[in-house]
């Protein structure tokens, strides 16, 4: 954060300060010794988090609540209608959305951003892993739980600060970075953008924002990334494993446990490494860390022996447990591309095991979207289970429904499907559903995580039973 909004900003109220995004930037705020408060609509670990951390925390919002603040920064989940920034607007004080106030905490500081549709997270915390084992002791923001920094933020006294840059509200085209990381541009967010040719327009506006010094890192496997690669010449590098990308890996090994690989940099080996990050994604994402890390001036060698021993990011094909022979997995995978790579990952970590997806669709313009994709990624499982839409923002849009992704599944032929409009009813249907054997994979950027725990406790109640229909 620059010093000037520091020495003025003394209580910050963050509305929604229970979203990932949100809450890593409270964190490095109080230990910072700025007051915090906030609220959000309902009750979570995180807020308990918080709370033990010195937050002022409410469930619920009220025009109240922003009393005493001369902050208050919004979530970009919050409509402008929300009680407490109507409040905030007649008081006169001064209103950031959440990237925005990313953008003012990092101006000024080393930055390396990590951006693109799918897995930022996981390449983010692989890299804060890296830098943290190597001395240079970064800051770091993070849209997951990380095991290795215990959380999804970092205060460290480090020169470099290491954010993951959401693209989904344009904010991230606020950040200045010295190494800008795009891991791919699959259209996303498109209730947002509108088309895939602006989506993937702002991440070559997000590679302009590298310095002439700086170092753009991108996944040479996207065509799109490739070809812009090709346009900022030596200010970029590239990764990849099915391109001619200058990081790459060979001596794949991936299982339950994982995946093994030798990173390559030039053809040239630079390390043997074994990550909790099953499948050819999670590969990839190494590969990006690892390319970031040495822009950043760390050592081949150092960078992968630092990255060597990752231990994951919660809901990135986190398991959760085991009952009897019946393995339970949690992913936040929420667009088309996500399930592919996850249900991939999966086939390739449990051959011949039965896979059973529940999917949680999030949003309904994404639903709309993406619907025939949904349904040829969903296919890649041998049972289905669809939920209702979670709707986060959104309002409903008339013919849109997990039952309708259920019904293009069948046109294509795919496995049986079911849906339930009711995600308190999944655990009860896959409890019903499961036999000797299964990986049962919760999915989905909602709350659908929360059938994990409970479909664990049926299991170990029950055992299971033969499979329904």
């Amino acid at each position: 954060m620059t010093a000037p909004l520091l020495e003025r900003v003394k209580h910050v109220h963050m509305i929604g300060i229970g979203g990932i995004g949100v809450s890593a930037l409270a964190e490095l705020l109080m230990a910072r010794g700025v007051t915090v408060s906030g609220s959000d609509r309902e009750d979570s670990s995180r807020l308990a988090r918080l709370e033990d951390r010195g937050a002022e925390v409410h469930v619920g919002h009220s025009a109240e609540l922003i009393v005493g603040a001369d902050l208050v920064v919004a979530s970009a989940a919050i409509p402008e209608d929300n009680a407490e920034l109507a409040a905030a607007r007649y008081a006169d004080i001064e209103i950031l959305r959440r990237g925005e106030l990313l953008a003012e905490m990092t101006r000024g500081r080393k930055l390396v951003a990590v951006a693109g549709a799918h897995g930022k997270t996981t390449t983010t915390a692989m890299l804060a892993r890296i830098l943290v084992r190597t001395g240079q002791d970064p800051t770091v923001v993070l849209g997951g739980d990380s095991q290795d920094i215990d959380g999804n933020a970092r205060l460290g006294r480090g020169e470099w600060v290491v954010v993951e840059a959401d693209e989904s509200d344009g904010s991230f085209l606020l950040l200045e970075p010295a190494v800008a990381v795009i891991t791919n541009v699959d259209p996303e967010h498109l209730d947002y953008w509108k088309t895939a040719e602006q989506y993937s327009e702002a991440f070559t506006e997000f590679a302009g924002r590298v310095g002439d010094h700086g170092t753009v890192v991108l996944c040479s496997d996207d065509p799109a990334l490739a070809r812009l690669g090709e346009q900022l010449g030596s200010r970029a590098t590239s990764f990849g494993l099915h391109s001619d990308a200058r990081y790459t890996a060979e001596s794949l090994c991936i299982d339950a446990d994982g995946a093994a690989f030798t990173a390559l940099l030039d053809g040239s080996e630079i390390g043997r490494l074994a990550l909790e990050a099953p499948g050819e994604h999670g590969v990839v994402d190494g590969l990006a860390a690892l390319a970031a890390a040495i822009a950043v001036g760390i050592e081949p060698a150092n960078a992968a022996s630092g990255l060597d021993g990752y231990r994951g990011v919660a809901r990135r094909f986190q398991k959760l447990g085991q009952v009897g022979e019946v393995q339970v997995i949690d992913d936040y995978a929420h667009h088309p591309a996500e399930i592919t790579a996850t249900l991939d990952a999966a086939r390739a970590a449990f051959p011949g095991n039965r896979l059973i997806a529940a999917f949680q669709p999030h949003l309904y313009s994404r639903t709309r979207d993406h619907l025939g994709a949904f349904a040829m990624a969903l296919c890649r499982a041998d049972r289905v289970l669809v939920t209702g839409i979670y709707a986060a923002r959104e309002a409903p849009i008339p013919g849109v429904s997990g039952e309708a992704i259920v019904a293009e599944m069948e046109l294509r032929g795919g496995p049986p499907a079911y849906s339930e409009e009711q995600r308190e009813a999944v655990a009860p249907h896959l409890a019903r559903m499961a036999r000797p054997g299964d990986v049962i994979l919760l999915l989905g950027a909602g709350d659908i995580w929360k059938s994990g725990e409970e479909l664990l406790k049926l299991l170990r109640k029950t055992g299971g039973s033969e499979e329904e229909g």
